[in-house]
C-alpha cells in the first residue's frame, strides 16, 4: 500500500518537473530537494522569465510561429516567334512552241527520157522488098511532086539524101536534104492509096511521121494520123514506081532501111 501512494507521488512529481522544464513554472526548492531524495534527476533551472500581468482567469494562448511559403515565380520561356514567310510561287513552265512544220515542196514532175526511134540527122531510105531507095524524081524542087524509088546511089546527094527531124512526142519531118521540101499526106487525106508528095514543112500532122523498129532492124514508117504506114504501090520493084500510104500489111514494100549517106 505504501508503496503504491509513493509511485503516485513520483510521478506527480515527474509532470510538475517537466513543465518547469518548459519555463513555464519555477521548481520550489523544497520539491527539488525531494526529488533529489526520492531518486528523481534534477533538472536545471530555467532562468525567471518576466511574464506579463495577466488576468488570472485568462489562459495565455500559445504563440504559432507562421511560416510564409517562399513564393517561387516561374518566368515561363519565351514563345519562339514564328516568322511566316509567304511561299514564292514556281512559275509554270513555259510550254515549248511546236515547229512550224515545213511543207515539204513537192518534187516538179519529171519528163520522161523519150527514146527516139531514130537518131535525127541525114539518111537515105532503102526498100526492103526492092532494094532501090526513096527518090525524088529528076532531083525536082516542084511541090506537090509524088515521090518514088530509084536505083540507090544515083544522084545520092541530091535526090536520095533525106534529113529525119524531131518534132516532138516521137515523131519525126522528113525533108530532102537538097530541096528542102517534106514528105506529106496529099492534101491530108488520110485514105488508102493516097500519094506521098514533097511540100514546104509547115508543121501539119500529115506531115509528121513515126518509126516503128522491125526484129530484123528495118522501120515501118507511119504516119501521125490515119494509122496509114508509107508504102510502094502495089509491092512495085522497077525503077520509078510510087511512093502511097496503105494499111499496115507487114510486106517488105513497107519496110525501110536507113543507112548514113
Amino acid at each position: 500500500m505504501l508503496s503504491s501512494k509513493s509511485n503516485i507521488s513520483l510521478l506527480a512529481l515527474s509532470l510538475i518537473l517537466l513543465s518547469c522544464n518548459k519555463g513555464d513554472i519555477a521548481i520550489p526548492e523544497p520539491m527539488k530537494q525531494a526529488a533529489s531524495a526520492d531518486g528523481l534527476p534534477e533538472t536545471a533551472e530555467s532562468p525567471a522569465t518576466d511574464v506579463p500581468e495577466t488576468n488570472n482567469s485568462e489562459t495565455p494562448l500559445p504563440v504559432v510561429e507562421t511560416k510564409t511559403p517562399e513564393i517561387v515565380t516561374t518566368v515561363p520561356d519565351p514563345e519562339p516567334v514564328i516568322t511566316k514567310t509567304d511561299p514564292v510561287p514556281t512559275p509554270a513552265p513555259v510550254p515549248t512552241p511546236a515547229p512550224t512544220p515545213v511543207p515539204t515542196p513537192t518534187p516538179a514532175p519529171v519528163e520522161p527520157v523519150l527514146l527516139l526511134s531514130v537518131d535525127p540527122g541525114p539518111y537515105i531510105l532503102k526498100s526492103q522488098g526492092s532494094g532501090r531507095c526513096l527518090d525524088v524524081p529528076y532531083a525536082s524542087s516542084e511541090v506537090g511532086l509524088q515521090l518514088q524509088i530509084y536505083d540507090c546511089g544515083n544522084n545520092a546527094a541530091a535526090s536520095q539524101v533525106f534529113m529525119i527531124q524531131h518534132v516532138g512526142d516521137n515523131y519525126f519531118s522528113i525533108t530532102n536534104a537538097y530541096n528542102k521540101l517534106s514528105l506529106e499526106v496529099r492534101s491530108g487525106a488520110m485514105a488508102s492509096s493516097t500519094a506521098v508528095q514533097q511540100a514546104p514543112y509547115t508543121g501539119k500532122s500529115y506531115q509528121q511521121f513515126s518509126f516503128h523498129k522491125n526484129s530484123d532492124g528495118t522501120f515501118v514508117i507511119k504516119t501521125r494520123t490515119g494509122n496509114f504506114a508509107v508504102d510502094v504501090v502495089a509491092a512495085g520493084l522497077g525503077n520509078g514506081t510510087r511512093i502511097q500510104i496503105y494499111p499496115p500489111n507487114n510486106y517488105t514494100n513497107e519496110n525501110w532501111t536507113l543507112n548514113k549517106p
